[in-house]
């Protein structure tokens, strides 16, 4: 008999945003004691064709950005764009 696999559907989980005024920090709690978080940098993997890699690298490296810097500023573009 294959086990049921776990279901997180929206009518069995209710999620509600939450909104925290804390001065534009994030933190964390653990054992009690106030932890603030720390900016990290993480990898992010991308799958595409390696035509739009290079042209990508290319584009980048002609106005003299790095690649993450470039996706950082598309991806704010992005946000303003599809604004609600």
């Amino acid at each position: 008999m294959k086990k049921k696999k776990f279901d997180l559907r929206s009518d069995i989980v209710e999620v509600k945003a939450e909104t925290v005024d804390n001065g534009g920090e994030t933190t964390a709690f653990v054992d009690n004691r106030q932890i603030k978080n720390q900016k990290s940098n993480i990898h992010m993997t991308l799958a595409v064709e390696a035509t739009v890699r290079n042209e990508y690298k290319a584009w980048c490296a002609k106005n003299n950005l790095q690649m993450s810097e470039a996706f950082l500023k598309a991806f704010d573009l992005l946000k303003l764009y599809y604004k609600n």
